[in-house]
């Protein structure tokens, strides 16, 4: 039962991003920040994470897989939300949030056991 709603979870994030990355590219506002947001976010944590200055065990692979979650949500919300702003503004907003997301993830989530 936990695998059906973490899969219908994962393929709703997905189809809602896919739908905004295409309506962007219709409209022509898609900016290279968007190409940022789905990867510098993931870059980060694993620079972070092989500095090594906090242990961490294969459990806590757990959390790329919410900062994925993350990323397709903050991508989502730049694309539908908060028109009154430029699409370079939003962008870079989102990156800031999945960024500091990356950081944090690896910052608070504590050693987990296998």
């Amino acid at each position: 039962m936990v695998a059906i709603a973490f899969w219908s979870t994962v393929a709703v994030l997905l189809a809602t991003s896919v739908a905004a990355g295409i309506k962007l590219l219709r409209s022509r506002g898609f900016v290279w920040w968007d190409a940022a947001i789905f990867t510098a976010p993931f870059v980060i944590y694993i620079f972070v994470a092989l500095t090594g200055a906090r242990p961490k065990s294969l459990s806590n692979l757990i959390e790329p897989i919410v900062l994925a979650a993350v990323v397709m949500v903050a991508f989502s919300i730049r694309a539908f939300a908060f028109r009154n702003r430029s699409h370079e503004t939003r962008s870079m907003g989102a990156l800031i949030l999945c960024c500091a997301t990356a950081l944090v993830l690896y910052a608070l989530v504590p050693l987990l056991p296998e």
